[in-house]
């Protein structure tokens, strides 16, 4: 059974289903969530992080799978009609994989500082290091975060990952081995896709990737925000969200 929360306004006709990404929890969208309350939304943290039960997924396909499952069965989801999902890093290429699967209610999609595929994290600084020692180097994970020092907002967010190395590991290592990339030209509704330009994690290629795969998408790239892009510009992102969801 996935964890989850309910915020925002649950009598609202459109639903936002918020999915996180590596080594993190349903806590990493705070900066978002918070100026779209309007909707119905719904946090949820994957299999094996925050407070859900089971083992994490060695693959992101097992979890595409877990995320479809919910909404398909889950009392607080399943019945609504109008249903955003919205994957910040692992979680934009889940939400692209549950985009495939074509369920009838999810008719949004918003990509944010994810991809089709991650073939190139092997080469990041941050899983070179980590192939070599077998250790995360957490220096270089605020790196990926800010191009600067970290200010006090980023590092609250910081705090909120996984405090198991291992769930991140598990997830980064799953990232390097996914790729939908040849799939994702049969997503036939509305996409919105985020990136930062001085991304050094998932690279702003993978966005251009996508944008250019699925006829119905909306690239926006922000000049800064690295891979925190969702904590950095919260309000900025929340914003675009919001002018995409109303359309």
């Amino acid at each position: 059974m996935l964890n989850y929360i309910q915020m925002g306004n649950k009598k609202s006709p459109k639903t936002l289903l918020f999915i996180h990404g590596s080594g993190c929890n349903y806590k990493i969208f705070g900066e978002v969530y918070k100026y779209l309350t309007d909707y119905n939304c719904i946090l949820i943290d994957l299999n094996g992080h925050g407070k859900s039960e089971g083992k994490c997924s060695p693959t992101v396909e097992g979890y595409i799978d877990n995320v479809t499952a919910f909404i398909k069965s889950s009392e607080v989801i399943k019945n609504e009609q109008d249903i955003t999902i919205i994957g910040y890093s692992m979680g934009g290429g889940i939400v692209l994989g549950v985009a495939l699967k074509k369920l009838p209610n999810v008719k949004k999609v918003v990509v944010l500082s994810g991809g089709a595929k991650f073939t190139k994290l092997k080469d990041s600084e941050l899983m070179k290091k980590y192939h070599k020692t077998n250790e995360l180097d957490m220096n270089l994970t605020i790196q990926c975060f800010t191009a600067n020092k970290p200010t006090p907002l980023i590092l609250k967010y910081v705090d909120t990952l996984e405090q198991d190395p291992n769930v991140t590991i598990n997830d980064l290592t799953a990232c390097e081995k996914f790729d939908i990339s040849n799939q994702i030209k049969n997503i036939d509704i509305p996409v919105k896709i985020f990136v930062a330009r001085d991304e050094i994690l998932v690279l702003k290629e993978y966005a251009d990737f996508v944008n250019t795969q699925i006829k119905d998408s909306i690239l926006t790239v922000f000049e800064n925000g690295r891979h925190f892009l969702l904590v950095s510009k919260g309000k900025e992102v929340a914003k675009e969200i919001n002018s995409f969801i109303s359309d």
